[in-house]
C-alpha cells in the first residue's frame, strides 16, 4: 500500500508546483505595466480592430492640451550695409527694366546677401509711374563690395529677373570667402604685386585678342585695307561708287569669276554697309582691273575656318611673347604667372582701363 501512494504523492507534489508557478507567473503579469516593453493591445471599435498602446488603455493620466509645441526658429541673419552707385530705367513697350548697382559693407554672409537681394527686389518690383508698363517687367540687382569691382563688374551677389520670369539669385562665394583675410606672399610677391601682375596679365590677353582680330577678322563681311581675298563666287564689280549716271554703271559693270584674287585699297562705309574699293587679279595674276565692291556680296567667301586658324595662331604667338617679357620682369615662371591669374579670377581682383569679360565660375 505505501509502495502505491509514494507515486501518487510525487504526482500530486509537482501538480501543486506547476499551479502555483502558473498563478505566479499572471500575478506578476497583471502587475508588471506592458508599457515598458512598448506592448500594443488590439480591441474592437465599431466593428473594426484597432491598434492601441496598452498604456492608453490602463493609464488614466492625459497630456494636458496646454503642453507647449515645438517650433523651428527662422534663420537669423545680419543684412550687410548698402547704398545705391547707379539705378537704370530702361522704359519701352517691349519691356520696363530697372537695373541697380549696389555697394555692400559691413558683415557680409550669404544669407545676408540674399536677404537683402530681396529686399531690394520687393521695393523695386513696386515701382510704378512708367509709361509702358504698370509695374517693371525686367528686374537686374548686381552686389559690389568696392567701386573698383562695380567698375570691372565682379558682382559678389547678382538678382536676374527677366520678362515673365521667376527672380533667380547667383551668389559669387570665393568673394565671401576671402573676405576679411591678411594678405600673403606667394612665389616671394606680396598681393599688390601679384595684383598687378594679373592686371597685366589681363590686358596682354585682350592686347593679343584684338591684334589677331584686326588681322584675321573672324567675320568675312569685314575687310580692312591691304587685305587679300579669294573669291569663291561670282561677285560684281561696278566702276564707280556713287555714279551720277547708275545706268550706265551697271551697264560697265563686270563679274569677277570664282577664283579672282581681289586686294582692299580702300573702305568706305554706307549706312552701315561697308564698300570696298580693290584691284582683282585672275588666278594667273593678271589684272582684271579696279572697282568697287558692296560688303554684301561677301558674305561668306574666303576660307573662313583658314581664317579663324591664323587668327588663333597669332593669338596664341602674341600671348605667349607677352607673358615671357612679363614672367621675366617680375622674375616668376609661366606656372607661376598661370596660378597669379587663377588667384586673381577667384578673388575677383579688379582691374581698370580695359573692356574685356573675365569667365569664372561659381
Amino acid at each position: 500500500m505505501n509502495n502505491l501512494l509514494g507515486p501518487r504523492r510525487l504526482v500530486w507534489t509537482i501538480f501543486l508546483i506547476l499551479l502555483f508557478l502558473l498563478s505566479l507567473g499572471g500575478l506578476i503579469a497583471h502587475l508588471i505595466s506592458p508599457n515598458l516593453f512598448g506592448i500594443t493591445v488590439s480591441l474592437s471599435k465599431g466593428g473594426k480592430e484597432i491598434s492601441v498602446p496598452h498604456s492608453a488603455i490602463n493609464n488614466n493620466k492625459r497630456e494636458s492640451p496646454e503642453a507647449p509645441v515645438r517650433t523651428v526658429e527662422k534663420e537669423k541673419f545680419v543684412i550687410p550695409n548698402y547704398s545705391i552707385l547707379n539705378k537704370k530705367i530702361y522704359d519701352t513697350p517691349i519691356k520696363t527694366q530697372v537695373t541697380l548697382k549696389v555697394l555692400v559693407s559691413g558683415k557680409i554672409s550669404e544669407s545676408g546677401l540674399r536677404g537683402l537681394l530681396n529686399q531690394l527686389y520687393s521695393s523695386t518690383k513696386a515701382m510704378g509711374g512708367f509709361k509702358y508698363h504698370d509695374f517693371p517687367t525686367n528686374i537686374y540687382i548686381y552686389m559690389f563690395t568696392s567701386k573698383e569691382r562695380a567698375e570691372s563688374v565682379l558682382w559678389i551677389a547678382m538678382l536676374a529677373k527677366n520678362y515673365g520670369g521667376k527672380p533667380a539669385i547667383s551668389i559669387y562665394t570665393p568673394q565671401i570667402v576671402q573676405l576679411g583675410e591678411k594678405p600673403k606672399e606667394h612665389f616671394g610677391l606680396s598681393e599688390k604685386e601679384r595684383k598687378e601682375i594679373y592686371e597685366k596679365l589681363v590686358l596682354i590677353e585682350d592686347r593679343a585678342n584684338k591684334t589677331a582680330d584686326k588681322q584675321y577678322p573672324p567675320n568675312t563681311y569685314s575687310f580692312r585695307i591691304g587685305q587679300v581675298l579669294q573669291l569663291s563666287r561670282e561677285t560684281p564689280l561696278i566702276p564707280e561708287f556713287e555714279p551720277a549716271d547708275p545706268m550706265a554703271a551697271l551697264q560697265r559693270m563686270r563679274r569677277l569669276p570664282p577664283g579672282t584674287s581681289i586686294k582692299v585699297l580702300r573702305v568706305t562705309i554706307k549706312g552701315q554697309t561697308p564698300w570696298y574699293f580693290v584691284e582683282a587679279k585672275s588666278p594667273y595674276k593678271t589684272s582684271l582691273g579696279s572697282g568697287w565692291i558692296n560688303g554684301l556680296a561677301l558674305i561668306g567667301q574666303g576660307d573662313l575656318m583658314k581664317q579663324l586658324k591664323k587668327q588663333a595662331e597669332l593669338d596664341n604667338h602674341l600671348k605667349n611673347k607677352y607673358k615671357d617679357k612679363l614672367a621675366k620682369k617680375y622674375g616668376v615662371t609661366r606656372e607661376q604667372l598661370e596660378k597669379i591669374r587663377t588667384e586673381g579670377i577667384d578673388k575677383s581682383w579688379p582691374f581698370s582701363n580695359i573692356n574685356v569679360t573675365i569667365y569664372r565660375h561659381p
